[in-house]
């Protein structure tokens, strides 16, 4: 159809959507055929000659009249329509052309294939022949620029070949295309100026823009989804587009624009009446307000960085630190490796795309300063990295002292990371830090919330008792931060992360239902003769998620198990004394004023090497209130501790509830305050060592395994 479009300076743009009828062209009911001086086509296929018009008031139009504000729709000698058999499902490869250019015109032509009375036809305007599968049709709408002259020009006429026709192998007849398309004319302002137009993505609530229409394809169906259309070059002139909304629905389009300078814009507008019809024409202004743009610098220089993909994509600028929010935007790594990416209070927002990619390498590393948000869709990973070279899997390594708060595809991936090759994504902190991973929380849209943690590895000294394993002990419980004001430390029920005060409950307990013990735990559980509501795990060891140690240090850090207080109390390797230690403000001063300067407990010291820990007679925190229980205010009399070794032992008498733990008081050195090795009294085994209740609140003495 030929596109042109009149305007006299009276007329102004519409403000809002709105509708304008199409002309009616008359029909054309010669019949070529019997037209004098004319000859008919000697071929051996189908002769055609078909009068045709784009006209009547269901269809669009390509001209606009300037008085009436009406549109016209008109062929162009150089115009394909194919025919599709729909009855046969087949599409002839020979098009038709109009004889002549206007609104209405005689189709010619000769076609390849055969066809039978009855068949049912569909002449497709203007689609796009693919010489695919004996010949295939589609209506394309994703390659417009944004011009009348190039929006996708789309119609079709149904036609049943008649008894006559069939006879004569000749079609005739009149037809009236019906165009498949709305267009729109849109103007795009801030409110007070033109917004430059580089690219405009185009989307709807609904979700039904028809991308490409393979009805009349061997593949059958329709793409639907987003319409981008790029200007051949950035403009402030209206934009036309075809859109063909393949519902009946209420709805509202969206649209987001690049102006060409790294800015974004985005607005939306509801459809006029509800929804739009197809085969009409519509004007538009809609008013945009510009996104959150971040702040991005080049790392080691200092300098200020642009999107440079001609988009808003930062494409190998280097290392980069990006701070603020910035939707939209997107930052990819395509031919420089092992960069970093400093996140420092920023929150990257970019759908349909991995806000953060590396095709070549893992970013070495991603560096977080304060709280920090990547957030995409249910299609994509929020970080996507490469990482296998020669069968190596290397790593993605986080430092820093933040948070990232990652939303992103609950199944692409694992975790909002995605490793381009086959190989298991491996984030894992940078050495020197640590680093914690949320449970992931589901959002009911095909995403989940994860939130990284990470923060430099507490500096907490450690002790080599020269044991032959290489075990290392902290010089302090976990917890303590001045040992000559409070040398105890947290206390922890075991399986728990996070310290508690006061007594300690089954009705509390992380890894519980809140029933009594027999009965309520949810995790670490054994073949013991109860019947639990979660079932047997056989689990015997503390995870790194649910040991304390661990969460509060890193990974190279533990609550040490049976295995390891057995060889430090073995008595072969370390001698032991009942002592204590000044401190300036123990508990309870009131109750025992007399003790206000001393903290009793254990001295540890390496026979082979003379460094020393010492052990505070911490006590528990009880089930109850009791003095048997509340030893942590015995006047220091009982060492408490926890191991990471659920109480399962098989020769002795096996507890899920239960957890092996040091359980030593001071009347073991009642009659000598320094005890030797050989002392069978205080020398461990997992049939001698004591087990406590996994709800207690004990001290826990982490070690370092070499």
């Amino acid at each position: 159809m030929k596109k042109t479009l009149r305007f006299t300076s009276a007329i102004a743009f519409i403000a809002a959507m709105c509708l304008s009828a199409c002309n009616k062209a008359e029909l054309i009911v010669d019949n070529p055929f019997e037209q004098p001086g004319t000859e008919e086509p000697q071929s051996s296929g189908w002769k055609v000659a078909i009068s045709a018009t784009m006209g009547g008031t269901g269809t669009k139009a390509l001209a606009e009249d300037p008085d009436t504000r009406n549109l016209i729709a008109t062929f162009e000698t150089t115009d394909n329509i194919y025919v599709y058999n729909v009855t046969k499902s087949k599409v002839d490869s020979s098009p038709l052309h109009p004889d002549r250019n206007g609104a209405s015109a005689i189709l010619t032509g000769t076609l390849s294939e055969s066809y039978d009375e009855g068949d049912i036809l569909v002449l497709c305007y203007n689609p796009e022949y693919i010489d695919d599968y004996g010949g295939d049709i589609r209506f394309d709408y994703t390659n417009q620029n944004g011009t009348l002259a190039a929006v996708a020009d789309f119609a079709k006429a149904d036609k049943t070949v008649s008894a006559a026709e069939a006879a004569a192998k000749e079609l005739s007849g009149t037809v009236s295309f019906t165009n498949l398309q709305s267009i729109f004319r849109f103007i795009f302002t801030d409110g007070s100026s033109a917004v430059p137009v580089h690219k405009v993505t185009i989307s709807t609530a609904q979700g039904q823009l028809v991308q490409t229409d393979l009805s009349y394809h061997s593949f059958g169906g329709m793409y639907k989804g987003e319409i981008r259309v790029t200007p051949a070059g950035t403009t402030t002139e209206p934009v036309y587009v075809a859109l063909r909304n393949d519902t009946s629905a209420d709805d509202t389009f969206y649209f987001e624009i690049e102006d060409g300078s790294g800015l974004i814009y985005k607005g939306e507008k509801a459809a006029p009446a509800g929804k739009i019809v197809n085969g009409k024409f519509y004007a538009s202004t809609v008013i945009l307000a510009q996104v959150p743009k971040p702040t991005v610098i080049l790392t080691d220089s200092g300098s200020a960085v642009e999107p440079n993909d001609g988009n808003y994509g930062y494409l190998d600028a280097g290392s980069l630190t990006v701070s603020g929010t910035g939707e939209g935007y997107y930052f990819s790594w395509a031919s420089q490796s092992f960069k970093s990416l400093t996140l420092s209070g920023a929150s990257i927002i970019c759908y349909s795309r991995e806000p953060v990619s590396s095709s070549r390498s893992i970013l070495n590393p991603i560096i977080l300063e304060g709280d920090n948000y990547i957030i995409t869709d249910a299609d994509h990973a929020a970080v996507a990295y490469k990482s296998n070279f020669s069968g190596t899997d290397f790593s993605q390594f986080i430092k820093g002292n933040g948070t990232l708060t990652i939303t992103a595809s609950s199944t692409v991936g694992t975790k909002g990371f995605k490793n381009t090759y086959s190989s298991p994504v491996n984030v894992v902190a940078s050495p020197g830090f640590t680093l914690t991973v949320s449970d992931g929380v589901d959002n009911g849209d095909g995403t989940t919330t994860w939130v990284y943690t990470v923060a430099p590895e507490p500096t907490i000294e450690m002790v080599d008792l020269g044991l032959p394993s290489g075990t290392l002990w902290a010089k302090y419980n976990l917890g303590v931060e001045d040992p000559t004001v409070d040398p105890y430390g947290n206390y922890y029920a075991w399986g728990e992360t996070t310290p508690r005060t006061g007594y300690h409950t089954y009705a509390s307990y992380k890894l519980g239902d809140g029933t009594n013990k027999f009965t309520c735990l949810t995790k670490y559980i054994i073949d013991d003769g109860y019947t639990y509501a979660a079932g047997i795990d056989g689990k015997t060891k503390l995870e790194p998620s649910d040991d304390a140690a661990t969460a509060a240090l890193g990974t190279a850090y533990c609550t040490p198990a049976a295995e390891d207080w057995i060889e430090l109390w073995s008595g072969q390797y370390v001698t032991f004394q009942w002592s204590y230690i000044n401190c300036v403000n123990p508990d309870f001063p009131d109750l025992y004023p007399n003790l206000s300067l001393k903290v009793y407990g254990i001295l540890v010291r390496s026979r082979s090497n003379g460094n020393s820990i010492f052990l505070p007679a911490a006590g528990l925190w009880g089930e109850r209130m009791s003095a048997s229980e509340l030893s942590r205010g015995q006047n220091g009399s009982s060492c408490n501790y926890w191991s990471s070794t659920l109480y399962a032992f098989p020769n002795s008498y096996p507890h899920s509830f239960e957890a092996y733990c040091l359980d030593e008081n001071s009347s073991l050195f009642y009659y000598d305050a320094t005890v030797n090795g050989n002392n069978p009294d205080l020398a461990l085994s997992l049939n001698s060592m004591p087990s406590g209740s996994r709800c207690l609140g004990m001290p826990v003495r982490p070690v370092k395994h070499q």
